[in-house]
């Protein structure tokens, strides 16, 4: 059995948060039934004192009050509840693993590790791409990640990326050898599995009894370039418009489809903003979904691709996202250019061709259940953990 600890500034159920927090608990979830021990100290909005709960014996989570700033993990309390442990327990903490990059846990937290010789795994989560950095970095984060987070990374013991795309991204950007291990995110797919009776009941509410829906589903932000989406929408022949049914799905916490999006919605096709939908409501608007938009200009590993394969979706995805080196088969996805014409040309491409679009939602839902947590090896895992490059 090992012992884990993990510090994150997020954690279930904030799964609103966005992908990270649900990789996180997955793999935690998935280690803790394979019979490990994981320990969890992390940060809740509205707290008034430090709270614990056990999702299991083996599954301990720490919440502890933030200050301000949820996002940055503000929390000297959380840091020092991690110096009591490694001094407490240090002989039998196998690693402890930071997530996410620029808060106050992946700053410090190594250094604690660094001072009692713990081994410590590093967990981007995507951050350290060059085109997400120029697009969310200012001069403060950029001096963070030079100055504390690059060193942290050179000292670690691992840093795990999901994919080879994230791993050379970071590498280039940090300019750096990284001591790392690939290995894909694991989810409980189960939960989007659902009686085609309910399914049916739901064409109703989102009207979309005779029509092909697609579906941008995720956290609406600049670098996901939904205006991309929405103008090439706007040039598609009319026959092909009234046949498409356009949904986005998301939280809009920046208020982008608001002020600089909405206008654009007048493209001829139907659309309906929904904004944020969680648990059952999310995983019946997949099983709704024909097509799965995302067109980001950066992303690491877009569990919302994996959910609607799953959910035997066609992906049209950009090429700017570390999950589409897993799906590289013939027919597993449709990869786009960020320009209008190439993506109103591949969504016109599955509209008027029902084969193909069948042939891309049956090769995307197979290649979805390599991720399953049902196939997750925890031996395997740590395998490539403590091997030695």
């Amino acid at each position: 059995m090992k012992k884990i600890i993990r510090l994150c500034p997020f954690y279930y159920p904030d799964f609103k948060y966005g992908g990270s927090v649900i990789a996180d608990y997955e793999l935690d979830k998935s280690l803790v039934q394979a019979g490990h021990r994981v320990e969890v100290i992390t940060c809740k909005k509205n707290l008034s004192k430090i709270t614990i709960e056990k999702n299991s014996g083996q599954h301990i989570i720490n919440y502890f009050p933030v200050i301000k700033f949820p996002t940055y993990a503000i929390s000297i309390k959380a840091l020092i509840l991690l110096f009591k442990k490694i001094r407490a327990e240090k002989n039998n903490i196998d690693y402890v693993f930071f997530s996410g990059i620029w808060n106050l846990f992946t700053i410090f937290g190594p250094l604690i590790c660094q001072f009692f010789d713990i081994k410590y795994v590093m967990v981007p989560h995507g951050s350290l791409t060059s085109k997400l950095l120029k697009l969310k970095s200012n001069f403060s984060k950029r001096f963070v990640t030079m100055f504390f987070i690059k060193r942290n990374i050179k000292l670690a013991y691992k840093t795990h990326f999901a994919s080879e795309y994230e791993k050379n991204e970071a590498q280039s950007y940090l300019g750096i050898n990284i001591k790392s291990f690939i290995y894909p995110w694991s989810f409980d797919l189960n939960k989007f599995k659902f009686e085609e009776n309910i399914i049916n009941s739901f064409y109703t509410k989102y009207n979309g009894h005779d029509k092909i829906i697609i579906s941008f589903i995720g956290r609406i932000s600049k670098e996901k370039r939904l205006d991309l989406v929405l103008e090439s929408l706007k040039i598609l022949p009319d026959v092909i418009k009234n046949k498409i049914l356009f949904l986005i799905v998301g939280p809009d916490e920046e208020n982008i489809w608001s002020k600089a999006l909405s206008y654009r919605a007048n493209t001829g096709v139907e659309t309906n903003f929904i904004g944020p939908l969680y648990n059952n409501d999310l995983a019946v608007v997949y099983n709704l979904t024909d097509i799965f938009i995302l067109t980001s200009e950066s992303e690491n590993f877009a569990i919302s691709v994996i959910e609607a394969a799953y959910c035997s979706c066609a992906l049209l995805l950009s090429k700017f996202i570390g999950v589409s080196s897993y799906f590289n088969s013939p027919d597993a996805a449709l990869y786009c250019d960020l320009e209008i014409n190439d993506i109103a040309q591949k969504i016109s491409s599955l509209i008027t061709d029902n084969n193909k679009l069948n042939k891309y939602k049956y090769e995307a839902r197979l290649q979805s259940k390599r991720f399953d947590s049902s196939r997750f090896d925890a031996a395997y895992f740590f395998k490539k953990i403590s091997k030695i490059i």
